[in-house]
């Protein structure tokens, strides 16, 4: 993009996202247009197009002194060029979209009254310079402010943008009011209605009236001049219809959290918005939040990895189970979600965690702010803060429908005087839309007093609310100031009061508010302002202490009306209200000798800590002698704040002058590279690394790195996106590197992708161990990562697969205690993710044992259900006991089971021994571990006990049958209930290799079992309905309803009778149900159950 300076008019050329803020220009074309070589060669200056362009930017050097640079359509494509003509002409529309504002310049109008018979509004060209930018300014030939359309930022502050025109417009033009405030509502507009907006315009060259439509409608078929009016149509509707037949809903592998609702989606939805959270396809569904006017200013919408239909909700819903911890991903707004018809602010996109937000905002116009992050378990991360700039006074648009929202509800009426107080808070606790409706229809006063003389308003504000009912407080104060601007211009007292309350907390919204309807800073209470957190806004984010742009606002609104506001010097209050000459008298007066006095404000902070973000005035205050390591309240240097800020321009300037790049904050324990790295400031990481190579040596800049990825190997918040590492490991950073206890960064990585990334890095320390002895393979193995447990057990690197950690822990250890198995989400049935990892799992085991890994290999951990500590099948059976019976609904065994099943069919005779030691303890401490009262009274043994791994207990003796349960456990032995060597047999080969889809829970005995029938009894009619069964669990006989149906149905077998079925098993193979496994595993199994059988018989011969 090629943008002309409107100091040296000279032409640069930007690429990417490297564009300044610029403003576009907007106008008629003549017959003595300026070209680009003109311009270039300052020739051709009698032109009237060359006096044009100087005079647009006479204008912005004169009216918008903070933008520099403009393009202007004329001068600023070589036209010459036919590539750049055709890129220029597909990127326009993007173009003006991204400017700071558009300057349409109405060259044939005089009068601003008349301003809407100017041709400007016939021509082609001029449709998307009208709806595509953010703000147009429209002003007559003679440089005179007509009037705008969109939204005033604050950098126009020192110009008039005159009256907002949009409703004019849009009557004048047929296009809808809030695509004129903000294109992207445009999106379920039909592409008929868009193309329709060009009828009746024009343009010199007739193919120009299809190709001013290629933004409009989102294609880019390129330029072909010459082609005809006719050909360019047809040639821009094949492309659409080209577009649309391709287009197909991204795979979903469940349903939408929320169903779109059709008001939104309808051609005539003009009072709703919407927040859009798109995932990749097959990632997850697209959320809309649908944003009908509500009574509260603020909204959140939680996203959506899980399958469960729902609506959206106030409070926190899970919405992901990940292999590793629970995740919320969430977007917030402060300011009002969404208001009927009033002026669209910003439209912002960003992509967080895989997902693509658009947030499409409609607030008053007050100040406000977005955040979009990622919850895991209690910590809230900010990840992205989008605000878009903001200006207006209290009598905008946006305020004028603000007081047309009304609740529905009754009006609060017919109450005796007495009782008045106490309806009225009734209302406000129930919803504070009831509250909002009775001040504003008239029923309700501010000014209400009870007989003792208080306000009911003071009173509901200032008094001690319920849990659960302050945020209900907090609607009521935004109501206030946002929902009825003019009624708390009318009560100052109210403005004052509300104030006063809002200062017991850092909501910088509410305050800088206050400050537009003109609140006094002298109201607020000082010992307030000094308790409020470094933090500021967002005040839950104990990451976010540097002062963010809204802070640096409300101070410069506070120290113009009241200097020394908040604690602030004379140096830091020129800083902040930009006092240039101030300013540099002090640091005159400090470098003439005078001692310069930088005096910390109510949160600590110096005008070194805000004066990170001019690298100019920060270089004149450590000149003057300022000490470049002072801190705040929460221990952080100004080096701190740079990185934060991501202001490595700063940074070298504190080091240059001696900043100490080694200090620790008292708040977090950190260095300032740490926040660079939280804040993914990869830009700041790299200069500041080129720095410290170039000017201490090459150790500390690799230090640095190092540092880096190991802290964001420890704090990513998704582990799955390895973009920072990638980067990192580009800049130098060692994937070798050894840290704290010894540790790799593959023993911290979090996903398979972190593990691979260090595999194709050069990782080598493969047998490396830490503090504790364990080895990387530990939590590759933990993760399932196949493809690197395979690499670093095979033949080049030779990973020790019997190594054990100072606990006895083995890799088999870690396998099956791995979190993965835990968190097994299958509530709604396993999709491509689950199928994936269970293929991981079952491979990693595989290999494992190939290499010679054992699963009996004990640990040097006393534990309850073993005399000599626990082997890696000890811990499987403690996992699946736990998942059966104390897991969440959502938790499935499945994968347990079937590494189990695996472990079973690769099992060796010289284990068979300590395998069925390992399951006998194990059954024994579950039956004998302690009582519970079941349902009828009786005292039983309670299965599954919590208390399993807690237990320290151990047996005296080796000696199965001689177990001491009396004196080991304390509790008394019923040997009616103890299950002897064939049951814990039978119910290990039943787990292994009888797993149906819904298995009997393998610890609760099974009272039958079920085998096929071929046919069904030839004198079934003769026999009673009723046939008496055994159940085991009860002791006693049961009646079971034979069920009269044509169809062969299984008989039931009783299952108690071991040696019996064992028997049965054996002769009768084939009649047994098995679902998901063939003849021969089950015959596998039989004959794995006969072994245990003799295995168990000569040990109790034996021992």
């Amino acid at each position: 993009m090629r943008l002309l300076n409107v100091n040296s008019l000279e032409f640069a050329e930007f690429h990417g996202d490297n564009q300044p803020k610029y403003v576009i220009a907007s106008h008629r074309w003549s017959d003595r247009e300026a070209t680009y070589k003109d311009v270039r060669n300052g020739q051709n200056k009698n032109k009237a197009g060359y006096k044009k362009v100087l005079a647009f930017a006479r204008y912005i050097r004169e009216r918008l002194s903070p933008l520099e640079w403009l393009w202007i359509d004329t001068c600023c494509i070589n036209k010459e060029s036919e590539a750049e003509l055709s890129y220029s002409i597909n990127s326009m529309f993007n173009w003006y979209r991204g400017s700071e504002m558009c300057l349409a310049y109405l060259e044939d109008i005089k009068d601003k009254e008349r301003y809407l018979s100017s041709v400007w509004f016939t021509r082609g060209w001029t449709l998307q310079e009208l709806i595509a930018p953010r703000l147009v300014v429209f002003v007559t030939n003679e440089w005179q402010v007509i009037g705008n359309k969109g939204c005033v930022f604050s950098h126009c502050d020192s110009m008039s943008s005159g009256a907002n025109l949009v409703r004019e417009i849009a009557t004048l033009t047929g296009i809808p009011e809030r695509v004129l405030n903000d294109w992207g509502t445009s999106v379920n507009l039909a592409i008929g209605d868009k193309i329709r907006w060009i009828e009746g315009r024009e343009t010199l060259r007739e193919e120009d009236m299809s190709y001013a439509l290629f933004g409009i409608v989102g294609i880019r078929p390129g330029v072909n001049y010459g082609e005809g009016k006719d050909n360019a149509r047809q040639r821009l509707l094949q492309a659409i219809k080209q577009r649309d037949d391709i287009r197909s809903p991204p795979p979903k592998l469940h349903n939408p959290v929320i169903e779109p609702q059709g008001s939104f989606l309808s051609k005539g939805s003009k009072n709703n918005a919407a927040t859009f959270a798109d995932g990749d396809p097959g990632d997850s569904s697209t959320a809309i939040l649908e944003g009908r006017p509500y009574p509260t200013s603020s909204a959140t919408l939680y996203q959506c990895l899980a399958k469960k239909d729902s609506c959206y909700c106030r409070c926190h819903s899970k919405v992901l189970k990940s292999p590793h911890r629970s995740r919320y991903i969430f977007t917030e707004m402060q300011g009002l979600q969404a208001i009927g018809q009033a002026c669209n602010v910003e439209t912002c996109t960003a992509r967080i965690y895989g997902i693509k937000f658009r947030v499409a905002i409609f607030p008053s116009l007050l100040p406000f702010s977005i955040t979009a992050g990622l919850q895991i378990t209690d910590s809230w991360i900010p990840t992205l803060m989008l605000r878009p700039d903001r200006v207006c006074d209290y009598n905008g648009p946006g305020f004028r429908c603000l007081e047309k929202i009304e609740s529905g509800r009754p009006p609060l009426k017919n109450i005796p005087e007495n009782c008045y107080g106490q309806a009225l808070d009734r209302y406000i606790s129930r919803k504070v839309t009831s509250f909002k409706q009775l001040f504003t229809s008239g029923q309700a006063s501010f000014e209400d007093v009870n007989p003792k003389g208080e306000g009911y308003l003071d009173l509901l504000l200032m008094r001690p609310w319920p849990p659960g009912m302050q945020n209900t407080q907090w609607k009521l104060l935004e109501f206030l100031m946002l929902g009825s601007p003019a009624i708390v211009l009318r009560n100052p007292r109210l403005l004052h009061r509300c104030a006063k309350w809002i200062g017991e907390g850092p909501h910088m919204d509410m305050l800088l508010s206050l400050l537009y309807f003109g609140l006094d800073p002298g109201c607020l209470d000082a010992s307030l302002f000094q308790d409020w957190p470094q933090l500021c806004s967002p005040a839950w984010f104990a990451e976010q202490f540097a002062p963010d742009p809204m802070f640096i606002e409300f101070m410069q609104k506070c120290l113009q009306r009241q200097p020394g506001f908040g604690g602030c010097d004379y140096l830091s209050e020129a800083l902040l209200t930009e006092n240039d000459a101030e300013f540099e008298r002090a640091i005159d007066c400090a470098l003439r000798g005078e001692a310069l006095r930088t005096l910390p404000n109510a949160l600590g902070q110096t005008a070194v800590h805000l004066a990170v973000l001019s690298p100019s005035r920060l270089t004149m205050l450590l000149e003057a002698g300022v000490d470049p390591d002072c801190i705040d309240g929460g221990g952080s240097t100004p080096l701190m704040y740079a990185a934060c800020y991501g202001a490595s321009a700063s940074a070298i300037v504190l080091l240059e002058h001696g900043a100490d790049p080694s200090v620790k904050d008292r708040r977090n324990g950190r260095y300032f590279i740490d926040y660079a790295v939280r804040r993914r400031h990869l830009k700041f990481i790299e200069d500041v690394s080129v720095w410290l190579r170039a000017e201490t040596g090459a150790a500390e800049a690799q230090n640095l790195l190092d540092r880096c990825l190991a802290f964001w190997f420890i704090n990513t918040d998704d582990p799955s996106d390895t973009c920072v590492e990638k980067r990192l490991l580009g800049l130098g950073a060692n994937a070798n590197v050894l840290l704290w206890d010894q540790l790799t960064l593959m023993q911290l990585a979090k996903s398979e992708n972190q593990t691979q990334l260090l595999k194709a890095s050069g990782f080598t320390a493969i047998n490396s161990r830490d503090k504790k002895g364990r080895t990387p393979l530990m939590n590759v193995a933990s993760l399932f990562d196949f493809d690197t447990l395979s690499w670093m057990t095979g033949p080049e690197h030779k990973a020790d697969v019997a190594a054990c950690a100072h606990d006895g822990h083995t890799v088999m250890h870690y396998l099956f205690s791995s979190p993965r198995l835990h968190n097994w989400a299958v509530k709604d049935g396993e999709q491509a993710w689950h199928f994936t990892q269970r293929a991981n799992m079952v491979s990693s085991l595989s290999v494992l044992l190939d290499r010679g890994a054992s699963a009996f290999t004990t640990d040097n951990c006393d534990c309850a259900c073993s005399d000599a500590g626990c082997t890696a099948l000890t811990f499987a059976l403690h996992k699946l006991k736990y998942l059966r019976e104390w897991r969440s609904y959502q938790t499935s065994t499945g994968p347990m089971i079937e590494l189990l099943a695996l472990l079973a069919r690769r099992i060796s005779q010289q284990d068979l021994a300590m395998c069925c030691r390992a399951i006998q303890r194990f059954r024994d401490f579950e039956m004998h571990g302690y009582t519970h009262t079941c349902c009828r009274g009786q005292t039983e043994p309670r299965l599954g006990s919590p208390r399993l791994l807690s237990d320290q207990a151990t047996y005296s003796t080796a000696k199965l049958e001689q177990i001491d349960f009396d004196t080991t456990l304390g509790t008394p032995v019923d040997e009616s209930k103890a299950l002897n060597y064939t049951d814990v047999i039978i119910k290990f080969a039943q787990l292994c290799f009888m797993y149906e889809q819904q298995p009997l829970d393998p610890w609760l005995p099974p009272t039958y079992l079920t085998v096929r029938s071929d046919e069904s009894d030839e004198d079934d009619d003769d026999k009673s309905p009723f046939e008496t069964t055994t159940n085991v669990d009860q002791g006693q006989d049961v009646k079971c309803r034979k069920t009269r149906d044509p169809t062969p149905q299984p008989r039931i077998y009783e299952s108690h009778d071991h040696k019996n079925w064992l028997q049965w098993c054996s002769q009768n193979p084939n009649k047994l149900r098995v679902q998901g496994g063939s003849q021969a595993f089950v015959e596998h199994g039989l004959k794995l159950i006969a072994s245990f059988e003799g295995e168990m018989q000569r040990l109790r011969a034996g021992d």
